[in-house]
């Protein structure tokens, strides 16, 4: 990019605390490729005028302003009416949940999605954005993570279950929809968990199986079906395989997140005194705890053609990561030789785990190979240059 260049990144008030670690990795990585990036982390709407302010007084010219923001969320113009050259909104979700925030935006923009699968999903709903695939990514790798023998927690898992998995929840939510909108939700969960779709296509074969095709829904009633898939779907997964894992006699579990009750009533398990429950942590103790894991748990199965931060975060912090099914990590990594892949069949997981902590020689060569391989390319220094392709490119 041109010396004159500024990329503005902007977390916009409301957002979720991961995000924040999300923005300052783009920061740096802008940084280290040699890019004048500015950082601004808004906490109150009011903030968002301090951003044209700033640089007004800079006299920044914008042909040479590009934006950066998460999730569709920044829609103002960074200079008093004057947008930038371009703007990068990385969806970090499904885009449907999106969408309606910059459906009208009328300035120049490219869309970042995190899983693959997601530019299918907005060409579907005939949305002309210029669309990159910008899988997650982490800090720079610890120098010297402690060894895997002097790690206390041999497993780790951060995350929630949703409500939805509970059946009493998933009916009473399910018949505030709209009868023929509950018989799509309905059709599109038995095609995730029966036939191992990803959520889209499992939604868009069920919408087809009545006749029907996307366009033909609003973004409002997709965001609710998309909810309600996503939710019983995918938590009731996450909640069948870490079912098998706090049945585990031995190991040491440790648990972040709002689990316990879902886990002991919607598996029926009665976890032993070496799960530990911690309730929701900041990220800060997270991370430290994540120092002192072997095994760290990613199981989000909503992403297939990506990845998720925890992922990165893990390998950055010398742990091993065992992750649900995901075309990209298949592509990137090498399964038994630097990250663990849940099985087909959840009652499998167990064995595999126990025989990783079993042999914590071999374990540290998977940790290390897995660092060398995500060191390698996986970082933000890397993954920023897919958005400074786009800003290279802007006409």
């Amino acid at each position: 990019m041109s010396k004159r260049a500024t990329v503005c990144v902007i977390g916009t008030p409301g957002r979720a605390a991961f995000a924040d670690a999300m923005l300052l990795g783009i920061h740096v990585g802008l940084c280290k490729n040699g890019v004048k990036s500015h950082l601004f982390l808004l906490e109150r709407d009011e903030e968002a005028g301090n951003i044209q302010d700033f640089f007004t007084r800079e006299k920044t010219d914008p042909e040479s302003l590009f934006v950066i923001d998460i999730n569709g969320n920044y829609n103002l113009t960074p200079l008093h009416g004057r947008p930038a050259r371009m703007r990068f909104s990385l969806l970090i979700d499904h885009p449907y949940f999106h969408a309606g925030k910059f459906a009208s935006y009328s300035h120049p923009m490219t869309l970042g999605v995190v899983d693959a699968t997601h530019m299918t999903a907005l060409a579907e709903l005939g949305m002309d954005w210029p669309v990159t695939f910008l899988p997650h990514a982490g800090p720079e790798p610890e120098p010297s993570p402690r060894p895997i023998k002097d790690r206390d927690i041999d497993i780790l898992f951060c995350g929630n279950i949703p409500p939805q998995v509970i059946g009493d929840v998933f009916e009473e939510r399910l018949a505030a929809l709209e009868k023929g909108h509950q018989d799509v939700v309905l059709d599109a969960i038995g095609h995730v968990l029966e036939e191992g779709r990803d959520i889209h296509s499992a939604l868009k074969k069920a919408v087809g199986g009545k006749g029907k095709s996307l366009s033909d829904f609003s973004l409002d009633d997709l965001r609710g079906i998309i909810t309600m898939v996503k939710s019983f779907a995918a938590g009731k997964l996450r909640l069948e395989y870490l079912a098998q894992l706090i049945a585990l006699s031995g190991p040491a579990i440790h648990m972040v997140g709002d689990l316990e009750g879902i886990l002991t009533k919607g598996a029926g398990v009665a976890p032993g005194s070496n799960v530990i429950f911690h309730g929701s942590l900041p990220f800060t103790e997270v991370k430290e705890m994540m120092q002192r894991t072997k095994i760290s748990v990613n199981a989000n199965f909503t992403i297939v053609g990506g990845s998720h931060e925890r992922i990165w975060q893990g390998m950055a912090l010398g742990c091993l990561t065992l992750t649900n099914e995901s075309y990209f990590m298949r592509a990137s990594f090498e399964e038994n030789r630097n990250i663990l892949f849940f099985p087909r069949r959840s009652e499998e997981v167990a064995e595999i785990v126990s025989a990783a902590l079993a042999d914590p020689d071999r374990l540290q060569e998977m940790t290390e190979d897995a660092a060398r391989v995500y060191a390698a390319g996986h970082t933000w220094e890397h993954r920023v240059k897919a958005i400074l392709d786009v800003f290279e490119n802007t006409p």
